[in-house]
């Protein structure tokens, strides 16, 4: 049994490029939840959080009882 086949896959059934693919995401998730970044960019330091308030409008939704 050839070890990869002339289409490039591995013992005929996975594809090398499938193989490399996977491990391109799986460094990516590993790099963002074991290596985060300790601040947000350049341009956020030394810059203070206000808070935000937000109004939504629902369409549909009762102003005398917001219930229904």
């Amino acid at each position: 049994m050839v070890i990869l086949d002339d289409k490039g896959r591995l013992f005929g059934k996975v594809s090398i490029l499938d193989i490399g693919a996977a491990l391109v995401i799986l460094l990516v998730i590993f790099g963002i939840f074991f290596y985060p970044s300790t601040s947000g960019s350049v341009a956020q330091v030394g810059v203070q959080t206000k808070p935000v308030e937000v109004d939504v409008l629902i369409r549909g939704l009762s102003v005398r009882d917001p219930r229904v």
